[in-house]
């Protein structure tokens, strides 16, 4: 077995939430994903779960992807975007002024994002017990199975494919849950069309 082989089968965890924290911590993935969120609104826990799924599940049908992204959006619209609001807000909206320590405003505000956290982790635990509910588990896939499910579904859920600048950030995200080249991402990607 290659060495890369033993580290695409080491990228994808069994456990939706570890494999999404390993994911976000490579190099460049936090940075796309706040490029997709911020502009595009995409949803990056239900984007690496279509991942992790095309791993783990194959290609999904269109109604549990459809079951999966109404979820997430109602998940995060009532607790994970507020929770994320008011972090943001308190990144700037401190003031010298007011008779709380700066140390204990920065305190607050670290609460705020382990909430944030905290409501990503269950989402996650919730899509994946929704998949895992309504698939069937697959066997070790090959490397370019689990891509092409994994982008079949990310094609199924979110609608990127006509903007460079999303589809770039995508394929970035790719390159690092699936130790593969953007290069070689893109010939399968438009090969399989």
């Amino acid at each position: 077995m290659l060495d890369s082989d033993i580290h695409f089968k080491k990228t994808i965890n069994d456990n939706l939430w570890v494999f999404a924290c390993e994911v976000y911590s490579r190099p460049t993935v936090d940075d796309a994903c706040l490029t997709l969120q911020d502009h595009y609104g995409v949803d990056i826990p239900l984007l690496l779960c279509c991942c992790w799924a095309g791993y783990h599940y194959g290609e999904l049908s269109p109604e549990l992807l459809q079951q999966a992204s109404s979820f997430s959006k109602g998940w995060s619209a009532n607790t994970t975007k507020p929770l994320r609001t008011i972090r943001r807000d308190m990144k700037t909206s401190y003031s010298q002024q007011w008779p709380v320590p700066d140390t204990d405003w920065a305190s607050l505000r670290a609460q705020v994002k382990n909430l944030e956290l905290a409501s990503e982790k269950l989402m996650l635990e919730g899509l994946s017990r929704l998949i895992s509910e309504h698939a069937k588990k697959h066997d070790e896939p090959s490397r370019q199975s689990a891509i092409l499910t994994a982008i079949a579904n990310i094609k199924n859920t979110f609608s990127l494919d006509k903007d460079e600048r999303a589809v770039d950030c995508v394929l970035g995200i790719l390159k690092q849950v699936f130790n593969e080249s953007k290069e070689d991402l893109k010939i399968l990607t438009s090969a399989n069309r």
